[in-house]
């Protein structure tokens, strides 16, 4: 089983996933972003500057990759990922049609989360050099996010679930998110 876990980076996809991580022993919990800064990290500073940095065959070309490799990883994968990415050119595909052609999923779970607790996320994530972002711009970036899903949900029929991660309510996000899984398994 293939599944995506995505949302818009300061929804807590990630945390939500660690959280969860205990309960998925059946998978392998795979970070795309992770894995495409592996190839590219002698040109780039840090995952936050990949799109903005290469050009966007070359993006497509490592996504492509990168999705190839996944594929024999393990049975049952959890790819944590971005649909849509953000870049000063407007939005981007995260996950190309290409990519999910290489490994298309059998479930699409959306993080999502009120735009203004992502807005207060971002700016409190040192971790990361995420871009301040207006409430609204964050707001159409969620809604991006879902409506890309419902393409790739109708493309490679794929179940869809969005799960709501509220400020301090992590827990219950991951327990939806393992018992989804699960049923679906």
């Amino acid at each position: 089983m293939i599944v995506y876990v995505v949302g818009i980076p300061g929804v807590g996809k990630t945390s939500v996933l660690k959280k969860a991580q205990e309960k998925l022993k059946d998978f392998k919990i795979i970070n795309f972003g992770d894995l495409v800064f592996e190839k590219v990290k002698d040109r780039v500073k840090s995952r936050d500057e990949i799109v903005k940095k290469l050009k966007r065959e070359e993006y497509l070309k490592i996504q492509i990759e990168v999705a190839r490799e996944i594929k024999g990883i393990a049975k049952n994968i959890i790819v944590d990922t971005h649909l849509t990415l953000y870049t000063p050119f407007g939005f981007y595909p995260g996950v190309h049609r290409y990519v999910a052609r290489e490994i298309p999923p059998d479930l699409i779970i959306v993080i999502t989360a009120d735009p203004k607790e992502i807005y207060l996320r971002r700016i409190r994530d040192k971790s990361r050099q995420r871009d301040i972002l207006d409430i609204e711009v964050l707001k159409l970036w969620q809604e991006l996010e879902i409506f890309y899903a419902t393409n790739i949900m109708y493309e490679y029929d794929s179940y869809l679930k969005t799960i709501e991660n509220r400020e301090g309510l992590l827990d219950k996000a991951a327990e939806e998110l393992v018992k989804t899984i699960y049923d679906l398994l």
